[in-house]
């Protein structure tokens, strides 16, 4: 609108116009931009051709839509004629005109008169248009093509690479796709695409079959480099998941914990570390230290809700509670009869080392939340969101809330000592003339009521007793049942084994027989070993006849008569033939 058209220039405002449309997402005025760039040219040929007598409407040479572009001196026009015709199918193929896109480009690559230095540019918007289209095999070909050209420029050739080593990832090339990832670092690309194309290179070289420490040396570089502080989190769950691949748990668990515990970690991806450490625990039947990561992982899960992980990690944490509960109630109860076997003095001073512990867990406690407000106000990671003081999740984590409530608390109330039951006493003596030596009777007496258990309260709980040692054993042993019916759901067989013959070890006695035997006999049905399972049916039937899994293990007597005269075996290979040869009847 501002700058006359009629000029030698006016293609290249109409490509601007184009371009301009196009990023607007407005393609039908962007195409015909450049449709208008491809007629004028196109009459101007024709034009300057007849002015030459050059022009012959019946030439039997196929018609040609690339402008030859003559080497010109520095500075001088250069025709945006053929950048129209690219930029038309890219038009095309954004506005989901793969038809319009493929005939433009099909011209272009069957042009006998298309120059060297377009090869590239071609092959970049054919894989632009395949793509679109989820051709991913074809898309990879194309931008082979265009990061080899050595006319394009490196921004467009390195991220070539790249997109071309994500698709050869997705196809399973994972030696191709290592490949393409190194080429990109080759362009020193800016840190954010450094780092993810040696995260990737590290992946598909492992996947590729290559040595472990080999895989991941392009990784363990950054951890020597400052400038990749704000990916540290990032670069140990890489490397966790790696070691985990390889099936080295070790390492896996202590990468993951280093990410989970590196300074600038971010939320959302301590939880999606968490719930890759979960997942290592688990495979190892590690399930105590495998719930204690899910559930940290739920602690950030709104950090990374489309996580499918995460998400999978909370599901499991609570199929976790039925190994957790048990195992925490066996490991109680040991401790307590450990204790009751103590004479009186070693328990005394077994507690008294407890309630220090506790109360040093509780001074701990207290200073953190006192220097919280430091944390609250430093943004945590570029990830994250910068925590605003005024708009902290937590209020004791909130310096400017809590001296906030601390104003209207003095307002309200006055000055009052650090204690239990102010408010009650305030009540008995006045809002603000309560007297030095009731305070004093106040603090003494709330001394020992802060939370903590009593020397007195903890020696209750040890089982003295005979009827308080049996009822012990009789929660442990429910606890071991409970804990095998748990592995036999997660199905972690051995360890349902295990559990019952713990149980069994530890209490030959118990009263828990019929439901053992089941047990196994379901375990021995899973493993396909049909020899014990029949022997568990046979020791049930002959143990605990009127028990109530005895009927569900007792053969079921048939009404039918066998008239066949034949080995159930030979019977059934007879019936199967007879299936194979469509005799159905």
């Amino acid at each position: 609108q501002v700058h006359d058209p009629r000029v030698k220039w006016d293609n290249d405002l109409y490509l601007l116009l184009g371009e301009a449309y196009y990023y607007k997402g407005s393609y039908e005025n962007a195409s015909i931009a450049f449709r208008y760039i491809i007629s004028e040219d196109e009459k101007k040929k024709k034009e300057e051709a007849k002015k030459s007598g050059n022009y012959n409407s019946r030439s039997k040479d196929a018609p040609s839509i690339i402008e030859e572009e003559p080497r010109s001196g520095f500075l001088k026009h250069k025709s945006v004629h053929n950048e129209a015709i690219l930029w038309l199918a890219r038009t095309y193929t954004s506005a989901n005109q793969p038809e319009n896109a493929e005939s433009v480009l099909s011209l272009l690559e069957s042009d006998t008169k298309l120059p060297d230095d377009l090869q590239g540019r071609l092959a970049t918007e054919k894989a632009f248009a395949h793509l679109s289209e989820q051709n991913r095999e074809e898309a990879a070909r194309q931008l082979a093509v265009t990061e080899d050209d050595h006319n394009l420029p490196d921004y467009l050739r390195m991220r070539a690479a790249f997109i071309h080593g994500q698709i050869l990832q997705e196809l399973g090339q994972y030696a191709e796709a290592a490949k393409s990832f190194e080429k990109v670092l080759g362009y020193y690309p800016k840190i954010e695409m450094d780092f993810y194309a040696r995260k990737y290179m590290a992946y598909n070289k492992l996947m590729a079959g290559e040595d472990v420490a080999e895989a991941m040396r392009p990784l363990k570089g950054v951890l020597n480099d400052g400038k990749y502080v704000n990916y540290y989190d990032q670069v140990y769950y890489v490397l966790g998941t790696l070691a985990a691949k390889a099936h080295k748990n070790d390492d896996a668990v202590k990468y993951l914990t280093k990410s989970t515990t590196t300074p600038k970690a971010s939320k959302k991806q301590k939880a999606i570390s968490y719930a890759a450490l979960g997942d290592v625990y688990y495979s190892d039947s590690k399930y105590t230290a495998a719930k204690n990561a899910y559930d940290s992982a739920s602690k950030y899960a709104t950090s990374a809700s489309k996580d499918k992980n995460v998400a999978a990690a909370m599901q499991k944490s609570k199929g976790l509670e039925e190994v957790s509960g048990p195992l925490k109630v066996i490991h109680d109860q040991d401790s307590l009869m450990d204790l009751a076997r103590m004479s009186k003095k070693e328990r005394q001073n077994v507690i008294k080392r407890y309630l220090h512990y506790l109360e040093k867990q509780q001074e701990d406690s207290i200073l953190a939340a006192e220097n919280s407000g430091v944390t609250a106000l430093t943004p945590a990671d570029k990830n994250d969101e910068p925590q605003d003081p005024n708009n902290a999740n937590w209020y004791f984590g909130n310096p400017v809330l809590m001296q906030q409530g601390s104003t209207d608390f003095k307002r309200k109330w006055g000055n009052r000592p650090l204690t239990d039951n102010w408010q009650r006493a305030a009540a008995n003596t006045g809002a603000n003339n309560v007297g030095q030596s009731e305070l004093e009777d106040i603090q003494a007496s709330n001394a020992k009521d802060n939370g903590m258990p009593t020397e007195e309260s903890l020696m209750a709980k040890i089982p003295n007793t005979p009827q308080q040692k049996e009822l012990s054993i009789k929660v442990e042993q429910r606890a071991y049942l409970l804990l095998a019916k748990a592995y036999f759901k997660l199905e972690n067989y051995p360890q349902t084994v295990g559990a019952l013959d713990a149980l069994e070890a530890k209490f030959p006695n118990n009263n828990l027989k019929e439901d053992i035997l089941y047990l196994r006999y379901q375990v021995a049905l899973k493993q396909n070993k049909l020899d014990k399972a029949q022997q568990y049916s046979e020791q049930m039937l002959a143990k605990y006849p009127t028990s109530q899994y005895a009927n569900g293990m007792r053969p079921k007597k048939s009404e039918n008569k066998d008239v066949t005269g034949k080995p159930v075996a030979a019977y059934y290979d007879e019936t199967y033939d007879l299936l194979q040869q469509h005799q159905f009847t």
